[in-house]
């Protein structure tokens, strides 16, 4: 599994430099940026943080971050998603990306990485959220399908919430 997918999905919503921008929905101001672990689910069944093994424990902790910025949070452009991501990934697309009024979701998927023993892992992330002017929530799921040489396949689920609260002016 590699650490980078994940921070890759969590840099779906972006920070600009303090201009404001009239034409996106959350305002200039001070923010803090939160990234909360849920959990992990393997081919349907959710794992216990007890049953987890050391690796997965902590790639949650690295989620886990809070962070501050001045400036205005707003979600990438699809064809920006799909730069950011091939820049660190090959062969990524979005597949999908849909604004109705606050809510928005959407889904990015990546050509199979080959690992050792002949195994493929083929990721993709989904999520769905809410923008607002002082707030900004995206709830993901970083989805990556294993295949390994026997001809099973595993599919392994990392769900996180990323939350962005205006906490005042910069």
């Amino acid at each position: 599994m590699r650490p980078e997918w994940m921070c890759a999905a969590l840099l779906l919503a972006g920070c600009r430099p303090a201009l404001d921008d009239p034409d996106n929905v959350p305002r200039l101001g001070r923010w803090r940026d939160e990234t909360v672990p849920i959990g992990i689910s393997i081919d349907d069944r959710g794992v216990p943080d007890g049953e987890l093994p050391g690796d997965f424990r902590d790639l949650l902790a690295k989620l886990d971050r809070v962070e501050e910025h001045c400036g205005e949070p707003y979600l990438r452009k699809q064809d920006e998603m799909e730069r950011f991501l091939n820049q660190r990934f090959e062969g990524c697309r979005v597949e999908r990306l849909d604004r109705d009024g606050p809510a928005v979701s959407g889904l990015a998927s990546c050509a199979p990485i080959m690992r050792s023993a002949g195994k493929a892992v083929t990721p993709a992330v989904r999520f769905d959220g809410m923008i607002g002017p002082d707030r900004l929530q995206l709830d993901m799921r970083m989805i990556q399908r294993l295949s390994l040489p026997t001809g099973s396949n595993h599919m392994l689920v990392i769900s996180a919430r990323r939350t962005l609260r205006r906490i005042g002016d910069c």
